[in-house]
Formats: C-alpha cells, sequence, structure tokens
C-alpha cells in the first residue's frame, strides 16, 4: 500500500534565508548564469482501477513553463505566453510533447509493476511465492522466465499468455511514482543530466540492467534537454526584466505566550523576488537577530510570497510597523496590524509557539526539497496553476534551483545522477523513439 496522497510529489521549491532585516533574493553562491531545466512527474495508481492520474510540469529555473495532465484531454499547454514563441522552431511541438507525454504516461503502468513486484519481494510482509526468476523478471504458468519489458506490450511472450492478463497487465493497490528529469547548464558552461525517482515514497537508489529500459523510455527530451534550455532562457529573461508585481501586504498576530504575541507580516504575488521586508518600533528598524522566519517562497505562477515575524508585548503593539521595500511599489510601505480579537491563551499560546519555532527554522509552509544537488551533480553516475502544496513542516532551502544546490527529491537517500541511455541490446522493447532533436 503507498503513502496517501499527501506524499505525493510536491512541485515545490523554496528559499528558507536566515531572519534579517535585509533583502530577500536567492541562497549566496547561486550564480545568475547558471540554469535549469527540469520536468516533475508523478504517477498514481489506485486499486483494482490501475494508473489513474499522471501529470508531468516542467520548470525553467524554477518557473513552470508547460504542463500535461491526464485528467486535462492529455495535452502538453503552455503555462507562460512566451513558450509558444519559443517553440516555434519545432513544428508541432505541441502535438509531439503530447504524444511523447502520453506514451510515457502508458510506460509508467508498466514500470509499477517492476516496482511493485520488486518491492514486493522486499516488503517483510510480501506474500510473494519462492520463484527461480529475478525481481525484474515475470514468472510465466510453466516457470519460464521472462524480462519484465516484454510483459503487457500487446505480444503474447508465454505460452499460455498470462503476460497479457488484465491482473498481470494492472499495477494492484495504492501507488505513486514520482521523478524529476532535467538538466543544469552550469555558469561554467557544462551541462549536467539529472534524474531522481521514487516509488511510494521511497527514492530508488538501486537498479538492475533491465529496467534501465523504461527509464530511457520515458526520458522527456532525448538528448535536447540543454539546447531547449538554452533556448528558452532569454524568453525568461525577457519576462522577468519586464514583469513588476507589487506585494499584497498584510500583518497578522498570534498568541505567543501569555505575555507575548507574535507579529507576522506577509507579502503576497510579488514579482521579481527580490524585497526588502524589516520590522520597526516608533519609525527605528529593529535588529536581525530581534527577527524571526525570512522565508520566501515560490508560488507556480511566478510570483513570489515572503514573511517575517517578530514577538511583541501587546501592550505595545501598536509602536510596531512592517517596513516593505519592493521594485513594484512606487514607495515604500509602512504596514501595522489591523483587526480585533485573538486566540484565547491556551490554544493561541500554543499555536504561538509552534509558529516560533517554525519561522526559527523557515518551515512556515513547506516541504524540504531542495538538499545537496550540486554534490550530486557532480558525482559519477550509478543511478495549472495550482500553489504550491503544503506538507509536514520541514527546512526548506535553496531556491531558485539555478545550480540544483541543495536540492533533495525525498526523506531518504543520497542524491545521484543518471544519464538517460539506450539500453545493451534489447531483443524488442516496444519503446518509443526518442524525440527528434530540434
Amino acid at each position: 500500500m503507498g503513502r496517501p496522497w499527501g506524499w505525493s510529489f510536491l512541485h515545490l521549491l523554496l528559499l528558507a534565508g536566515p531572519a534579517t532585516s535585509l533583502g530577500l533574493g536567492g541562497p549566496a553562491g547561486t550564480s545568475p548564469e547558471a540554469h535549469t531545466l527540469l520536468s516533475f512527474r508523478t504517477a498514481i495508481s489506485q486499486p483494482g482501477m490501475g494508473l489513474t492520474h499522471y501529470w508531468e510540469v516542467v520548470h525553467l529555473d524554477g518557473r513552470p513553463i508547460e504542463r500535461y495532465d491526464s485528467h486535462m484531454g492529455r495535452k502538453m499547454v503552455p503555462v507562460v505566453p512566451w513558450m509558444s514563441q519559443s517553440v516555434q522552431v519545432a513544428e508541432r511541438y505541441w502535438d509531439l510533447q503530447a504524444t511523447l507525454a502520453s506514451l510515457r504516461q502508458e510506460a509508467i503502468g508498466d514500470y509499477l509493476l517492476i516496482l511493485q513486484n520488486y518491492f514486493l519481494g522486499q516488503s517483510p510482509g510480501g506474500v510473494k511465492e519462492a520463484s527461480l526468476c529475478s525481481s525484474s523478471e515475470f514468472e510465466c504458468g510453466d516457470r519460464a522466465c521472462l524480462p519484465w519489458h516484454y510483459i503487457c506490450d500487446w505480444f503474447l511472450d508465454c505460452q499460455d499468455g498470462k503476460d497479457e492478463d488484465s491482473a498481470v497487465c494492472t499495477p494492484q493497490g495504492f501507488h505513486t511514482l514520482q521523478c524529476i528529469d532535467g538538466c543544469e547548464l552550469g555558469a561554467d558552461g557544462q551541462e549536467r543530466p539529472f534524474h531522481r525517482e521514487a516509488y511510494d515514497g521511497r527514492e530508488i537508489t538501486a537498479w538492475e540492467p533491465t529496467w534501465d529500459l523504461y527509464r530511457h523510455r520515458m526520458s522527456l527530451w532525448g538528448g535536447n534537454c540543454t539546447w531547449w534550455l538554452k533556448r528558452h532562457v532569454p524568453f525568461l529573461q525577457a519576462e522577468q526584466l519586464q514583469r513588476k508585481e507589487a506585494p499584497d501586504v498584510r500583518v497578522t498576530r498570534v498568541a505567543a505566550s501569555e505575555n507575548l504575541e507574535m507579529l507576522l507580516c506577509q507579502a503576497y504575488g510579488f514579482h521579481p523576488k527580490e524585497i526588502n521586508l524589516s520590522w520597526t518600533k516608533d519609525g527605528q528598524p529593529l535588529p536581525g537577530d530581534a527577527l524571526h522566519g525570512g522565508a520566501l517562497c515560490p508560488n507556480s505562477d511566478g510570483t513570489y510570497q515572503a514573511r517575517l515575524g517578530i514577538q511583541v508585548d501587546p501592550k505595545e503593539r501598536a509602536h510596531f510597523r512592517c517596513h516593505v521595500e519592493h521594485a513594484g511599489l512606487q514607495e515604500a510601505l509602512e504596514v501595522a496590524w489591523k483587526g480585533a480579537g485573538s486566540q484565547g491563551p491556551l490554544v493561541g499560546g500554543i499555536l504561538g509557539a509552534v509558529v516560533v519555532i517554525l519561522l526559527a527554522v523557515g518551515t512556515v509552509c513547506c516541504l524540504r526539497t531542495w538538499l545537496s544537488a550540486s554534490k550530486a551533480l557532480s558525482e559519477p553516475a550509478p543511478a495549472a496553476n495550482e500553489a504550491p502544496e503544503c506538507s509536514k513542516g520541514i527546512e526548506c532551502e535553496g531556491f531558485p534551483p539555478k545550480q540544483l544546490e541543495e536540492f533533495k527529491l525525498l526523506e531518504m537517500g543520497e542524491p545521484t545522477t543518471i544519464s538517460g541511455h539506450e539500453p545493451s541490446n534489447p531483443e524488442r522493447t516496444g519503446q518509443p523513439p526518442p524525440p527528434p532533436p530540434p
């Protein structure tokens, strides 16, 4: 049984910088000349129904640019207006990408069968019978072992034809497959592929040779990832230079203890991401060590949100202002708390304490996703528009992922880099051809 929906892949990037009155922006050491093109892919199967939902969202430097959703007509569609102009160099680009995404969707059904078979054999509660076949092989009725990539490929490979049985060709139970596939163009001009996968929330780091077929079959760009990356970047940069959206700023409060409360300054929907948040008391700026948080989160529409908190005596609340400076504002804002009422001392105090702790470690709303990917990319390879979904409240760091710096797909395992490649001598793979060069 797979993990619940809350564990499905989160299309989420976050910067959790230190609490400070200085401007919030990219992490130190992130070069503006480094860029990434990543596809976030999620597949979900349900008991008795097989693969029920599959979607892809492609991100350029953390900005969603195109998406595919099996629940929305099986079409690859642009998320930003300039994508249609950028892809004009490729004839019928959207039709081709929709076809490839549809083929990947079908391949993932087979892939889930392999993973289900493999992990069932590893599970302490697994009921897999003893077999002479390996975990990457299907056992036919006559006990013959057949490579799994022959299964459910519209050919009757077993003598009894059992490999085409619907019970065999449909993943059983609730399962998820989560993938990140793409590339980085470093500031030094070096091109690096990136690929990671997880099954039911468990990162997959060990592979058997026959599984390489499915990784290749589901590759997004073939060998053309960095070509498209270089093609798209100027359009993104032009958009960023022209786009200025002012933040919507509000101040909220919550009881932090019996004698103190937390004032939270929250800025929403601004672009570019550089913003200056600070707190003042009677017009005088407060030092950074008095502040909490300083988290900058991306929204799926390309804008950002940020927050900064401070603990105050409720009797002095009227003396505090949130000071906001941003390129989208004609002048700086001074925002005070407005409103009446507060949580009761017990519930509010508990909630306030939690808020203080979360702000202290930069964990207000996001799952930790960016953790040591620069290391992953440098190691040899062994292996729409919805708001970000929040879960579990683990610290997030490292946005935007222009160097894939501090990247973590899930909770477990060390990052690895996988270069897509052809399987060795497949007799008959049934795989679709990789996308043609642009």
